[in-house]
């Protein structure tokens, strides 16, 4: 236990005592009375001991305590054990001082007061041998208090006034307010004031002013005067002291509840009152545990409490700790509960401080979130200091920058981010700043291995809660990848242009294409063998290559007509691979290698032999010295692959992202049109794949197909029949734009002996009223209307109406422009006399 000036003022008084008790045993006159006139009884000093018990600790020896001083004051004492009457007085005083101190403290306070009175009066009888202040200013037959007596009782009496810390005198003494500045500057006077009246009396005494009696009777009355001011001022004071005390408690912010041993609640503050939701007249004199706290843990607080009371330490007490609360509604809440102890002697006081800290848990739970997720973060996140140096670096900033945190914290931020030669832009970034607050910017920031990439950064102002600006947030983001996306996005886009146009240009070059070869083959047909015949056949075959060069533009613009159907590659690969051998040249080994059962893919299998074919003509053309071309199939997650490798000078790095660019070629100027890789891009494409490229110079290049499994199974293809296109009588209703085909496609159904109506728009053709139609050959895009809608118009009056539609377009974009109606054909452009006469001869002939 701590020594304070409550358990010094026991300890001396028990001293005292057993110093007498002992004198009594060993017959040492000088340890019973101190020297002075009067012994110190036995019985006396048993009830200085029991005294010093109840200050100490048991307060309840008060009570026999008053019993035996009321017994000694009714003379019921044995003979040879009487106690003076003042001596008795203090007994009585003290016992009810110690029954009333942990209740009435201000009633405590004045029984001790009176009690070191007394007590000093009969010292001051001793200091200046006047026997009646000895006696209680009283004469025989009183015996004089015995001067152990008065200094038991008087270490007894300061004690009492010293043990309460929080009140009484010494709580008075050592406060601020005005109670404890007025008793700190009497206290000199309490103790100076009857020692000088003492005197004065006796003076007059000793010069005949007024006798014994008359003297004592002054001194008597000036002191009785004296502390009875003092004592209404000092209660007064404690009074507002008590009242500063409780106005203190009254306006704090947190709820405040004061316990005694019992737990039971002694104060119950207003802010306990709106945190807990009871009112303090229903709760004071109760126990707090079933009002305050939840019942899983009111056993805990119980046992605790004992403890603390049985041990006066506690785990708990003097700390700030966490607990779960509960209000009256029922509803829990956590709070942080600061127990102290007011009482190390005796019944002890708890002062409880409650604070309800949702808010603040939940900010703490926002925080570790907040951080959560700016540890989890993909992007960089870091914060700087206004010092330019970085303060924070999450684990994104680590995989962006390659810096591990402890690397990073506390180096200037141009020497983690940015290159050297961009640390400028970090000054016009800050001025940048001041004015927006945030600025995003795209820039190359610099990894630790030195190595630049593209970022994407947001630099905003930190700012503390008065608005302050205290650094930098930086997050920022590696955006190599969306720049890849783009480039992609850019060469599509551009191909996809370019397709069109190529597209634009095979349709008018058809339509020309129909024109001449159409018409050379008539010519060559009328004059057969004689003059002119070797020119036209010139005219023929020129045609005929005008034609691939078309076809070879509409796969790259993915408009080619397809003629799909279900494929094994490796039976395409290996029939067209005797033809490779005798196209590549003899120094060039051909090698096939494909598995004994790959899944069949749905493609239009002359498409596929020339995408081979111009796969393995570029492979030729990158092996001038001769080498090796490896073809290859195989199965690839949903994909068959058809792969083409050669031996030869391969692709520079910097050409290879354009070698499906139409007209891009690394050939010398005559030597390639640029359309090879092309068409094989949109061929592929066309089909639902796609084509990769893998190239290292002197080393050689490889070519992957991917085309899509399909479910179908491969058929073995139907055989054409060769028979000579016949004509016919039918009414043939003709609508073309183009006056050059229109013409043409007139001349040779006229000669096949159909009766042909001809028009070039759409309008006109709905105007004629012939009553009799057998067919409808229209181009598909006009420009008054598409070929599909005035079919379907026609249709409308004559049921059944056949159709045969020509363009020079591929069918995907024919469909694009409407949906074929039922019983019709296509014809795509360029086309012969025989294809045209054998196509509406079929359609014609149809049930």
């Amino acid at each position: 236990m701590r020594r304070d000036l409550g358990f010094l003022g026991a300890a001396t008084a028990a001293t005292i005592a057993v110093l007498v008790l002992a004198g009594a045993l060993f017959e040492i006159e000088v340890l019973q009375d101190f020297g002075g006139a009067r012994a110190m009884l036995p019985v006396g000093a048993l009830a200085i001991l029991t005294a010093a018990a109840g200050l100490a600790r048991w307060r309840a020896l008060g009570a026999p305590l008053v019993l035996g001083g009321v017994v000694a004051l009714a003379g019921l004492l044995p003979s040879g054990n009487e106690i003076p009457v003042n001596a008795a007085v203090c007994v009585v005083l003290i016992g009810a001082a110690l029954l009333a101190l942990d209740r009435r403290p201000s009633f405590a306070d004045g029984c001790a007061l009176v009690a070191a009175v007394i007590a000093g009066l009969a010292l001051i009888g001793y200091l200046f041998s006047v026997p009646e202040l000895q006696r209680g200013l009283r004469s025989s037959p009183f015996t004089p208090m015995a001067l152990p007596t008065a200094f038991a009782i008087l270490a007894l009496s300061a004690g009492l006034l010293a043990v309460r810390r929080e009140g009484g005198l010494r709580a008075l003494w050592v406060s601020d307010g005005p109670g404890g500045a007025l008793l700190r500057r009497l206290a000199p006077v309490v103790i100076v004031l009857p020692v000088a009246l003492t005197f004065l009396c006796l003076e007059g005494q000793r010069h005949g002013v007024f006798g014994m009696r008359e003297g004592l009777g002054l001194l008597g009355a000036c002191l009785i005067l004296i502390f009875g001011a003092l004592g209404v001022m000092m209660g007064g004071a404690l009074e507002r002291n008590r009242f500063r005390e409780l106005a203190i408690i009254d306006a704090t912010v947190d709820a405040v509840i004061t316990l005694d041993a019992g737990g039971r609640v002694r104060e119950f503050n207003p802010a306990a009152e709106r945190l807990f939701g009871r009112r303090s007249g229903d709760v004071i004199g109760r126990e707090l545990a079933p009002l305050v706290i939840p019942p899983e843990h009111r056993e805990a607080h119980r046992r605790g409490l004992a403890h603390a009371v049985a041990t006066g330490s506690s785990s708990i007490i003097g700390r700030p700790v966490e607990l779960t609360a509960l209000r009256a509604d029922g509803s829990e809440f956590p709070a942080e509960v600061t127990i102290s102890r007011l009482l190390d002697r005796g019944p002890a006081l708890f002062v409880g401080h409650v604070r309800d800290v949702t808010e603040r848990l939940q900010g703490e739970l926002a925080a570790r979130y907040l951080a959560s997720l700016v540890e989890s973060s993909w992007d960089a996140i870091v914060a700087i200091g206004l010092d330019g140096k970085v303060t924070s670096w999450n684990a994104g900033a680590e995989r962006v920058y390659g810096y591990a945190r402890d690397e990073a914290i506390g180096r200037p931020i141009s020497e983690v981010i940015w290159p050297p030669d961009r640390w400028h832009e970090l000054e016009s970034q800050l001025a940048l700043l001041q004015a927006a607050g945030t600025i995003r910017t795209e820039s190359r920031h610099m990894r630790r291995d030195g190595a630049e990439f593209p970022a994407e950064s947001t630099v905003s102002a930190i700012a503390d809660a008065s608005g302050a600006f205290v650094g930098l947030s930086l997050i920022a983001r590696d955006i190599t990848a969306r720049h890849e996306l783009e480039e992609q996005l850019r060469q599509a886009q551009k191909m996809e242009a370019v397709g069109q146009l190529a597209g634009g240009i095979a349709h008018d070059f058809n339509n020309l294409l129909t024109v001449i070869s159409g018409y050379g083959q008539l010519a060559l047909a009328r004059i057969g063998a004689g003059d002119g015949a070797a020119e036209l056949g010139e005219i023929e075959r020129a045609a005929e290559r005008a034609t691939v060069l078309t076809r070879q533009l509409l796969a790259f613009s993915r408009r080619q007509m397809l003629d799909p159907e279900v494929l094994d590659l490796s039976t395409v690969a290996r029939g067209l691979t005797p033809m490779l051998e005798r196209l590549i040249g003899e120094d060039i080994e051909v090698e096939l290698r494909s598995p004994g059962a790959l899944p069949e893919v749905f493609a239009d299998a002359a498409q596929i032999e020339q995408v081979l074919i111009n796969l393995a003509v570029n492979a030729r053309d990158a092996m001038p010295e001769g080498g090796r071309l490896l073809i290859e199939t195989a199965a690839s997650d949903g994909f068959v692959c058809l792969r083409v490798t050669d031996t030869g000078i391969g692709i520079e790095p910097e050409a290879l992202p354009h070698v499906f660019e139409p007209f891009y070629t690394t050939k010398p100027v005559g030597e390639g049109t640029g359309l090879g890789l092309a068409s094989v891009h949109g061929a592929i494409t066309q089909s639902g794949g796609h084509v990769r490229v893998e190239s290292e110079p002197g080393i050689g290049t490889t070519f992957e197909v991917y085309l899509p499994v399909t479910s179908g199974h491969a058929t073995a293809p139907a055989a054409v029949a060769g028979a000579e296109p016949v004509g016919g009588h039918e009414t043939i209703l003709l609508c073309e734009d183009e006056e050059g085909v229109r013409a043409l496609v007139e001349l040779i159904l006229s000669g096949a002996g159909y009766r042909v109506l001809s028009e070039a728009r759409p309008t006109a053709v709905l105007a004629r009223d012939d009553p009799h139609i057998d067919a409808l050959v229209t181009d598909v895009i006009m420009p008054e209307m598409p070929g599909p809608e005035l079919a379907r118009r026609l249709q409308d009056s004559r049921p059944g109406l056949r159709t045969l539609f020509v363009s020079g377009y591929a069918r995907d974009t024919v469909h694009g422009r409407g949906n074929l109606p039922p019983g019709s054909a296509f014809l795509e452009k360029p086309f012969d006399r025989e294809t045209l006469l054998r196509t509406l001869r079929e359609l014609l002939d149809r049930s």
